[in-house]
């Protein structure tokens, strides 16, 4: 895994130079001694400003083609990292980068949301997208100068995501937004909230909700009329909870029934012209 390491910060570095000047890779070893916080590596991630996540068994690192900058728990502070040995190292489709823990796990409520996210358009997340289907529509409205607002809902049980449709009608502005506002359970219980936009060209963007401990949340997105063809709603229930009566520490299969199903989760979007 370290040669790993090297070739890809020889890249790295590479890239750093002129293209008007174009020089041959040279390769530099990078360790410990560099700021490295342990020459133990678990995985590795690019993000799209190209930096380079390295997962170690001491903290995350990510390495610029300069210099290292280090996380590593902080006991007592929540914004630090809750372990120091990262097993994983994941950057997604938003450019949000994700780590696992050992002992810890890895939040795969966000996971499974961004993977309904992904799949409401999937030639726009997916290389090979283009060969799968899209999933259906569990309510399509229309938005209008005149009927500016809908509100509705959804049931879902545990693992599963629904997805709404929003187009733009007739009155609506060029330049109009959309107030998403999502009234789901209480966080504890799983729900997850993303929007995508979908613009006349076919050009596809993501949009995440911050979801209060409540299950509640709002989100502004572009609806202008001529710019976007649609919005879609994405309602997820990633919940993993279960009422066990075989294993108490198996978080995913313990022989028992799910807590969160049946949850319901209301919706509602308002044209801002």
């Amino acid at each position: 895994m370290l040669r790993i390491v090297m070739m890809l910060l020889a890249l790295v570095l590479g890239a750093s130079t002129a293209a008007a000047v174009p020089e041959k890779p040279r390769l530099r070893l990078i360790g410990v001694a560099d700021g490295l916080p342990s020459s133990s590596i678990m995985g590795l991630a690019v993000d799209r400003a190209g930096y380079l996540w390295i997962a170690t068994t001491d903290g995350l690192a990510r390495y610029d083609g300069v210099g290292m900058r280090v996380w590593r728990h902080v006991p007592d502070d929540p914004r630090s990292l809750p372990g120091n040995y990262v097993t994983l190292v994941h950057v997604d489709a938003q450019d949000r980068v994700w780590v696992a823990i050992e002992g810890r796990g890895l939040l795969f409520r966000w996971l499974y949301a961004d993977f309904g996210l992904w799949n409401t358009f999937p030639a726009a997340a997916y290389e090979e997208g283009g060969s799968y289907p899209a999933p259906p529509f569990e309510a399509k409205h229309r938005i209008t100068a005149r009927r500016g607002s809908v509100a509705d809902g959804v049931v879902l049980d545990h693992l599963t995501t629904s997805y709404v449709s929003l187009k733009p009608g007739r009155g609506v502005g060029p330049r109009s937004k959309l107030l998403l506002a999502v009234d789901a359970p209480r966080y504890v219980t799983g729900p997850e909230a993303s929007a995508l936009t979908v613009s006349r060209t076919g050009k596809v963007r993501w949009f995440v909700f911050q979801l209060n401990s409540e299950g509640n949340g709002t989100l502004k997105v572009p609806f202008g009329k001529g710019r976007i063809a649609r919005v879609v709603l994405v309602l997820t229930n990633a919940s993993t909870r279960t009422r066990c009566w075989v294993d108490q520490s198996l978080t995913y299969s313990c022989a028992g029934a799910p807590k969160d199903d049946l949850r319901a989760y209301r919706y509602s979007a308002v044209l801002i012209p």
